[in-house]
């Protein structure tokens, strides 16, 4: 079985080894980006590997261009 591309936020924290809570405030300060689908935030795979490595790096938060 393939692996999600999207998933929801405690599966997001639960992935990237944080807190339900830590991954909610890391998605409303657009540290990680989500796809908002009614009330859920659901969080590309992609998109956490691209936080960890963004931490690995600094912690550089992206800008819109």
């Amino acid at each position: 079985m393939t692996e999600p591309l999207l998933v929801g936020v405690r599966q997001a924290a639960a992935i990237a080894g944080t807190g339900r809570d830590a991954m909610y405030e890391l998605v409303r300060s657009g540290a990680v980006r989500s796809i908002q689908m009614g009330r859920r935030h659901l969080i590309p795979r992609t998109e956490l590997e691209a936080w960890i490595e963004r931490e690995m790096e600094g912690g550089d938060v992206p800008t819109d261009a």
